[in-house]
């Protein structure tokens, strides 16, 4: 089973490089490129915008400038975190389930969502983030098992301060780790100390010795950040804006992202991704109990199982955390990346209720592990990202309108959405297309030479008389000339 939960990481790496080479850029990376990679150094040190992911910005400028900028080169970043975080699933999968079939099953769970799969090629800071988490949680759970190695203890603070610094949204589950962590970690005591005169027993380590390891090592790359990173700029409200009004809607969107994030096998998944009451049951129902239930367990088995105590009290305590944030200041909820990390530590508690010694509780957790493992396989696709799904094929129509202009020998002008322009603008340079230029939405007009319309700009069909000359099922674009 080992063998096993090996070979699908190395294909789901695989899989990722392969969506790596072959996706077009999206609004964000192009956003990205633009604001931070082919500006000047400075930009990266004097502006701040949310789509500024300290080390990730910073590891995408220090790779283009040695390889040149084109789509693998950006996304090579997240792909090192794709390499890290399914290294760390298949020790995960090692130390708590050893040969069971719920080895291979939990590499599944966690590491082929298709919301985690997106963000392991995309060239964003949660894929790298998540990584590191997981790879500090590991290495925490390590300590737990008895192995006190300073190195570890250092290892695993520098990996929550490396997760913090890929993604803000790490703040909330990475300091509950750390404190969960500190609160159940108990030192072994040191062997009795023999003297000549009389016979003494040293008392057991104090409660936070050694721990100051785990903090220090924290602190280092939480000192590091700060000179990477505009810190005054980025103390300015509003500009945490990306997530949802309400809890619930929260929970929903979960739920969506988890059963309907992608078509897929459409024939097949339609069941499944058009059953909105199921989706709800998932998100307001079995999501919390299953945490719920982890909570109970965990506690139970704290000292044999860790690994179900933790990621259910981190789960559940940063809903709590958002939650409070909400109500005083105003921060929305999750939103599919903004909570990427609440699935993984879900589907470690249904693992571990899996392994439960209770039969019933057994078979229903591995029913519901196996009915998930089966939603992500059908729907698992390699052509587009789910949040950027209009710019599954922009390269491709890029260099479309560019030929069209040099067969014609004068320049094209197309008419664009406006979520097509950052990366129209990416490829624009990148592949030094000049035959042909572009007026976005509020810009267009009649009489342009062809149109890209999205499903906003579908009116301007019959406001400026177009015909539609093709239908793009994939990015669900309309291609219209005048008629």
């Amino acid at each position: 089973m080992k063998k096993l939960a090996a070979a699908l990481a190395v294909l789901l790496f695989a899989i990722a490089l392969f969506r790596a080479w072959t996706q077009s850029i999206t609004f964000d990376e192009a956003i990205t490129w633009r604001l931070y990679i082919v500006t000047p150094f400075s930009s990266i040190l004097k502006t701040y915008d949310a789509n500024h992911h300290i080390l990730h910005t910073w590891l995408v400028r220090f790779i283009t400038s040695i390889a040149g900028v084109f789509e693998f080169t950006l996304r090579l970043p997240a792909l090192a975190g794709a390499a890290l975080y399914l290294w760390t699933l298949t020790r995960l999968s090692a130390r708590l389930f050893g040969h069971s079939w719920l080895a291979p099953a939990s590499v599944i769970l966690l590491g082929a969502s298709p919301l985690v799969m997106d963000f392991q090629v995309a060239a964003r800071g949660y894929g790298l983030a998540l990584a590191f988490f997981f790879f500090a949680f590991e290495r925490l759970l390590a300590l737990l098992s008895g192995n006190s190695n300073r190195k570890t203890i250092r290892t695993a603070g520098a990996a929550l301060g490396l997760s913090i610094a890929s993604n803000f949204v790490f703040v909330i589950p990475a300091a509950l780790l750390a404190a969960l962590f500190l609160l159940i970690w108990t030192l072994p005591a040191p062997p009795p100390v023999h003297t000549i005169k009389k016979k003494r027993v040293e008392t057991p380590a104090k409660p936070l010795a050694r721990r100051t390891d785990l903090l220090a090592a924290f602190a280092a790359v939480m000192v590091l950040l700060f000179f990477m990173a505009p810190v005054k700029k980025m103390m300015k409200p509003g500009l945490y804006y990306v997530g949802q009004p309400t809890l619930a809607l929260s929970l929903a969107d979960l739920a969506d992202n988890t059963l309907g994030h992608n078509e897929g096998i459409r024939e097949l998944n339609a069941t499944i991704d058009g059953n909105e009451p199921l989706k709800r049951a998932f998100g307001y129902v079995v999501y919390p109990a299953v945490l719920l239930l982890g909570v109970v367990l965990g506690w139970q088995r704290r000292t044999t199982a860790p690994h179900i105590l933790i990621a259910a009290a981190v789960a559940l305590g940063a809903w709590f955390a958002v939650s409070a944030m909400h109500l005083a200041l105003g921060t929305p909820f999750p939103t599919d990346r903004t909570g990427i990390y609440h699935f993984p530590l879900f589907a470690l508690v249904l693992l571990g209720l899996a392994a439960s010694s209770a039969l019933a509780l057994r078979i229903a957790a591995g029913t519901l592990a196996a009915a998930l493992i089966l939603s992500f396989a059908l729907q698992l696709q390699t052509s587009y990202f789910r949040m950027w799904r209009f710019d599954a094929e922009t390269r491709d129509l890029v260099v479309e309108l560019n030929q069209r202009g040099l067969k014609r020998g004068k320049l094209v002008t197309a008419g664009i959405s406006s979520l097509l322009q950052p990366a129209v603008v990416f490829y624009q340079t990148t592949l030094d297309t000049k035959a042909f230029e572009y007026a976005v939405h509020h810009e267009m007009r009649p009489g342009l030479d062809v149109y890209l319309l999205t499903s906003d700009d579908y009116p301007l069909i019959d406001k400026y008389n177009l015909r539609t000359t093709r239908a793009l099922s994939v990015p669900q674009i309309l291609m219209a000339e005048p008629k």
